[in-house]
């Protein structure tokens, strides 16, 4: 069970971290060659509290530093998420 815990861990820590990169990656270009639409600023809303479950998951069986890491960034990136609609449609009006 302490196994499955670290996995849970990493994968939240690795979900966070490809948010992150693709939501870098939609303003800054850096791989110009993956087309994506504005679905990736949306993004975070559905897949981050899944990471974030995953992250308790495994919080909750075994204490490690990846699910620590993983809950950290993906709390982050959801608050993120909501305060940019959240400004977003106050700098549209």
């Amino acid at each position: 069970m302490k196994k499955l815990a670290s996995i849970f861990g990493k994968i939240s820590f690795c979900i966070a971290i490809g948010v992150i990169f693709l939501c870098v990656n939609y303003f800054a270009k850096i791989i110009p060659f993956i087309h994506v639409s504005s679905f990736i600023l949306i993004m975070p809303l559905y897949i981050c509290p899944l990471s974030i479950i995953l992250a308790i998951i495994s919080l909750s069986k075994k204490k490690n530093k990846w699910a620590i890491i993983g809950l950290t960034l993906n709390s982050i990136m959801f608050l993120l998420e909501i305060a940019f609609i959240i400004m977003g449609t106050r700098l549209l009006r």
